[in-house]
């Protein structure tokens, strides 16, 4: 049988093109087991430099790879059926890459997820730190049962380029005698990025603190496969997170000192910027979930508190805490703070819902803009709140000339 050259490469396109050019069919029944060659390619735009919490904008950034990755395959039923371990260096090209063995006919899917190391990984909510013992914890489970965590995205700092990244070939569409195939792998996560705070009725205000809320720390790498109940990153409007400094720091940004009484405040360098999960499943099962229209899905029921639910949105909530208002107003909590809740992302083409996050893609947000009236006295609080005008766009873009077709 003739052996499948299998490429895989870092761009931003998930779409891709089959090319049949110069191959040669095989016939041979689908139940035969089909040797594939695996070999990695990348161009980077760039390989070096670090971002901070105020961060310029990831768009353009094609992430390193580094240290190893994992080549799942994985069947039907979700269940992974093998798993092997490539270093950096083996699938560089011009390196020959990794072979592959597999009956297309059990295997639905080849995955790749690459820059492992660093904690950036668990199996059922246990972070492990190296490709070796995820192999290990991996076998017999599901796809969805790895996990990308968030937090540790960067290498502890906003640094785009030191993130996970993934991509995935359905093996339905791998045609008998295709000499190989390109997956394109992205950021494994996504990225929300907030260029400014700013009053539209001439509100003056100081902005101390921004929160990300009813987001997760881990999801499945499956995208769908939502993690425990402990891994959920959602507080309550009440939770006193919001004030004693004990908040999540992966999804917290304090402002030292608060900014200046203005009608509007701008980060020192960009962006405010945030990694977070994406989550493609939306609310489908009315009987166990409850629909929030302006603030998106509930996920599941509260795992704590019945009768204080929390919220779990598939879109995550922007929280500013701001202070001494002018004009003066009585939405205030207990701190004599005030909170704008951004409630929903609207796509800036045509004011559409975003209904779910995308692997990959960065949230952009210009501004989010506000009047007093918008104001609440505690977090995610209704009626009060705003739309944010969101400009999707790809966090990689491709760099140089392809090496050949790109099949998927």
């Amino acid at each position: 049988m003739k052996q499948l050259l299998l490429y895989i490469l870092i761009i931003p396109f998930l779409v891709l093109i089959y090319s049949c050019a110069g191959m040669e069919v095989n016939t041979s029944a689908l139940t035969e087991a089909e040797e594939i060659e695996l070999s990695v390619q990348v161009k980077l735009t760039e390989t070096t430099g670090t971002r901070g919490a105020e961060s310029e904008t990831a768009i353009g950034i094609v992430p390193d790879l580094t240290g190893n990755l994992l080549i799942l395959l994985v069947k039907t039923d979700g269940i992974i059926d093998d798993i092997i371990i490539a270093d950096a260096s083996q699938v560089l090209a011009p390196a020959t890459g990794v072979k592959l063995k597999f009956n297309r006919t059990e295997i639905k899917y080849i995955y790749v997820i690459g820059n492992v190391e660093n904690n950036k990984m668990a199996v059922n909510s246990t972070p492990y730190a190296d490709a070796v013992s995820l192999k290990t914890a991996l076998n017999g489970k599901k796809i969805g049962d790895l996990q990308y965590i968030i937090a540790n995205q960067g290498d502890g700092c906003l640094d785009p380029y030191k993130v996970n990244v993934a991509g995935r070939a359905y093996t339905g569409n791998l045609n008998q005698g295709m000499d190989h195939i390109i997956i394109p792998v992205c950021p494994a996560i996504s990225r929300i990025e907030i260029g400014e705070l700013k009053s539209t009725d001439g509100t003056t205000f100081k902005l101390e603190e921004i929160f990300i809320d009813n987001n997760f720390h881990k999801m499945g790498a499956d995208y769908v496969t939502y993690p425990a109940a402990t891994d959920f990153l959602a507080i309550n409007w009440s939770d006193q997170e919001f004030d004693d400094g004990s908040y999540p720091a992966a999804f917290w940004y304090k402002l030292s000192p608060a900014s200046a009484v203005s009608t509007s405040t701008k980060p020192g360098n960009g962006y405010w910027s945030f990694y977070v999960s994406p989550a493609q499943q939306e609310n489908t099962d009315p009987a166990t979930k409850t629909d929030i229209p302006y603030l998106g899905n509930w996920i599941a029921p509260c795992p704590n508190n019945v009768s204080s639910p929390v919220l779990f949105s598939a879109i995550p909530l922007i929280l500013f805490k701001i202070s001494d208002i002018t004009p003066a107003t009585g939405n205030k909590d207990a701190n004599n703070k005030s909170w704008l809740t951004v409630r929903k992302f609207l796509k800036k083409e045509d004011n559409s819902p975003i209904p779910y996050l995308e692997p990959g893609k960065v949230y952009q947000i210009e501004a989010v803009t506000f009047t007093e009236k918008n104001i609440g006295p505690e977090p995610i609080s209704e009626p009060n709140g705003v739309n944010a005008i969101v400009k999707v766009q790809e966090w990689s873009e491709p760099s140089g000339t392809l090496p050949g077709p790109i099949g998927f």
